[in-house]
């Protein structure tokens, strides 16, 4: 599942490697209301980062997270798996970052997180490979589409609900 401004943007199979015909049009279904639920009563509200103290985070109220979770067939539970920042690493799987919302350098680099990260929490920054030529410059944290939204973007509509995901 894919964050961004605070709201959920997307929700994608993990592995995309593979079809699943046993997923029918009723079982999608079910799994979009269950993840939508799982949204609205654990997790919408409990990514505001901005108060963990680290000064990289509390620029901005909302940093573009992925989670993934695990829907069993046998039971209604929904299971947080993990929660990750979205960075150069993420790979945005059925969609490409564009659909999403997010413009040119909106998903910042791995290394250049980890690196505020550590400096913002008092900790050594272990050196970090630059290419010759890069020496920084660039990257860094778009948030100007936040308030411009989805559309102007030419990204996806945000859901308003479960059949919208």
């Amino acid at each position: 599942c894919f964050v961004r401004g605070g709201r959920l943007v997307a929700a994608s199979q993990r592995d995309v490697s593979q079809a699943f015909p046993a997923l029918t049009r009723g079982t999608v279904d079910n799994v979009r209301a269950r993840l939508w639920r799982f949204w609205r009563e654990r997790m919408h509200g409990c990514l505001q980062l901005r108060d963990c103290g680290i000064p990289v985070l509390r620029r901005g109220a909302h940093f573009p997270v992925a989670f993934d979770v695990y829907v069993p067939s046998d039971s209604q539970a929904t299971r947080l798996m993990d929660v990750n920042p979205l960075v150069d690493t993420t790979s945005p799987l059925l969609y490409d970052w564009p659909e999403l919302g997010f413009g040119a350098g909106a998903v910042r680099p791995a290394e250049e997180l980890l690196r505020e990260l550590l400096e913002g929490s008092g900790v050594a920054a272990p050196a970090m490979a630059v290419a010759p030529g890069d020496e920084g410059g660039g990257g860094g944290l778009d948030e100007s589409w936040m308030e411009e939204g989805a559309e102007l973007m030419g990204g996806i509509t945000l859901p308003t609900c479960a059949e919208e995901l």
